[in-house]
């Protein structure tokens, strides 16, 4: 019949407990959203939390990245500007 998109149940704990880490602005959040990428890698939401997470990590490389990723996908997504302006002066 009908076939869904499978995401891998793990994928999605690991965001989850990315986007926890997020919150606490801790830096393994990192670790956990990068096991989540493959699956949620064109969502605007989830590749700013990757931004986020680089940024914590003090990993422009990645931030910088990320953040070609995120404007490819929407360039006008919200804070979008702030956290690229932040990363090129503090990291």
């Amino acid at each position: 019949m009908f076939e869904c998109n499978k995401i891998e149940e793990a994928s999605i704990v690991e965001r989850y407990i990315g986007q926890v880490y997020i919150e606490m602005k801790d830096p393994k959040a990192l670790q956990y959203l990068e096991k989540a990428y493959a699956d949620f890698s064109n969502d605007p939401n989830f590749l700013f939390n990757l931004i986020l997470a680089s940024v914590y990590n003090k990993e422009p490389q990645k931030a910088n990245e990320y953040t070609r990723q995120l404007k490819a996908l929407n360039p006008g997504y919200p804070g979008l500007d702030k956290v690229e302006a932040y990363i090129k002066a503090n990291i």
